[in-house]
């Protein structure tokens, strides 16, 4: 079975997990920057009704905006969460990818993550940059 970029691997699938996602999922933005800030912090719950999990952000998304790298000036102005992005013209991972990595026109200060918490004990399973991972993670986990 595939759904996006999440496979399950498994001829019993009756076995498969319900997944709540809290958020849409969009394959264009699976990177933890665009989830920073959200009221509700649990993204995706993947509940096999014994043991679930769900897929939190954490972290702060900070990257700042240079002015001039040689002199070392750099502006106040910081991106920091969705709509900051959006508002400095990054609408999706390729872009934001682009601006930090090639063209070096952004730094990040801080870079958020998800998280796969047990919910019962609170016990954190694994960690990543990128959602479907984390849920893809976090059914194979359940799985089991």
């Amino acid at each position: 079975m595939k759904t996006g970029n999440i496979i399950v691997n498994g001829t019993n699938l009756c076995n498969v997990p319900d997944v709540v996602w809290n958020i849409n999922p969009d394959i264009h933005r699976a990177g933890a920057e665009w989830y920073v800030g959200r009221p509700n912090r649990t993204l995706v719950l993947v509940n096999d009704y014994i043991n679930p999990l769900v897929v939190v952000v954490s972290g702060h998304l900070r990257i700042d905006i240079p002015r001039n790298k040689k002199s070392g000036y750099t502006t106040s102005a910081l991106i920091m969460n969705e709509k900051d992005l959006e508002t400095w013209g990054i609408n999706n991972d390729a872009e934001l990818d682009e601006a930090v990595n090639e063209k070096k026109k952004y730094e990040y200060l801080d870079n958020p993550w998800f998280d796969v918490v047990e919910v019962q004990s609170k016990t954190k399973l694994y960690a990543c940059h990128d959602i479907f991972e984390a849920v893809q993670y976090a059914m194979q986990m359940v799985m089991q």
